[in-house]
């Protein structure tokens, strides 16, 4: 279940982006490259417009993110979740992800758009501009944990030949482990300062002003949520 809503997410998530806003003809089909294309660009500059309308699309999206906070962080957290996303749960996921598109074209923003700034607005200001511990910082910790006993198991399991355990699963729950990891360490260990620093001063600006606005459309591991894992293409 879980990875077929993943691959839900993508495609909604292309078909959101594709053939139009400022970035999208440059942005390539995979969703983990064009995830790291967005996340290139974002540290701005932002015009107080875009921004603005960014936040109002947040504002308009409340409502469906209390109704499904609990399903929305799980997903979230794919590996590291306490509860898992199954069932009817998953069209709380899909119900948010297609309202995110619905909010975005009412004020002439692309997901592509809602993405760029997502990184930079949360990922990037408010956890490098906000004292205390980021989020990510413990569940980086529990990934990394879970790596190690999967590592393990696979060891073990190579070492006793015992032909009724299923390496495959462990190997694709270890990649998939590995890459949620890759994607949240950079918010679980930046430098806050040098963050700050590189973001455009007069985003940064904006940003400070409209403080209050921002940490209270905090969705927290939605967020930072890496993007669906680009699955191995599979042998003829």
């Amino acid at each position: 279940m879980t990875r077929r809503l993943v691959f839900l997410i993508a495609a909604l998530a292309g078909a959101g982006g594709a053939g139009c806003g400022a970035f999208a003809p440059r942005l390539p089909d995979d969703p983990v490259a064009r995830h790291e294309a967005l996340a290139a660009v974002a540290w701005g500059p932002e015009s107080p417009e875009e921004l603005t309308k960014y936040l109002e699309c947040r504002s308009a999206l409340k409502e469906t993110y209390d109704n499904h906070q609990d399903v929305i962080q799980n997903w979230a957290l794919r590996e590291a979740a306490t509860g898992r996303v199954f069932g009817p749960a998953l069209l709380g996921v899909v119900t948010m992800r297609k309202n995110v598109d619905t909010e975005a074209a009412k004020r002439g923003l692309t997901f592509d758009d809602f993405q760029r700034m997502t990184i930079l607005v949360y990922g990037r200001w408010l956890r490098a501009s906000r004292p205390g511990p980021v989020p990510e910082a413990g569940v980086v910790r529990t990934l990394k944990e879970m790596e190690v006993g999967l590592t393990r198991q696979l060891a073990l399991a190579a070492a006793s030949g015992d032909v009724s355990i299923d390496t495959a699963a462990l190997q694709a729950r270890l990649d998939s482990v590995r890459h949620q990891a890759r994607f949240l360490e950079p918010y679980a260990t930046m430098d806050r300062k040098a963050t700050l620093g590189a973001i455009d001063p007069a985003t940064r600006t904006w940003l400070e002003e409209h403080r209050q606005e921002i940490e209270a459309l905090d969705w927290i591991y939605f967020d930072t949520a890496p993007p669906p894992r680009s699955e191995p293409r599979k042998k003829a």
